[in-house]
């Protein structure tokens, strides 16, 4: 929030909810389709969207949308070599936690037979 704007609701976040870890998985198929998964801090969550020129643009969708701690938002990054990135944008159901994060997303090499 911007410095003067008081925010009682949110004032009471103690920053300790969806905090720390997480794995993020997707696919991009021959459309530039996008799917994926998510675990970790923000909880489970699905993936989908679009790859558009060099711009990845995602929506994050919790597996379980009524559970009380689930996050709703957004993945957007922009392809870099041999990576993507992003930065992820939640808000709880209510908007009472706001989370924001950056990630890099790389291609995941197969392994060796």
């Amino acid at each position: 929030m911007p410095p003067r704007v008081q925010d009682k609701v949110r004032s009471k976040d103690d920053g300790k909810m969806a905090i720390g870890a997480g794995n993020i998985s997707i696919t991009i198929n021959e459309n530039l389709e996008v799917q994926g998964k998510t675990d970790g801090a923000l909880g489970a969550a699905s993936l989908r969207g679009k790859v558009e020129k060099d711009e990845l643009r995602l929506q994050f969708f919790p597996t379980d949308p009524l559970d009380k701690h689930a996050m709703f938002g957004m993945v957007s990054g922009v392809r870099k070599d041999d990576r993507i990135d992003a930065r992820i944008r939640v808000a709880s159901g209510d908007v009472t936690v706001v989370r924001e994060a950056d990630v890099v997303l790389r291609r995941k090499t197969p392994a060796p037979n």
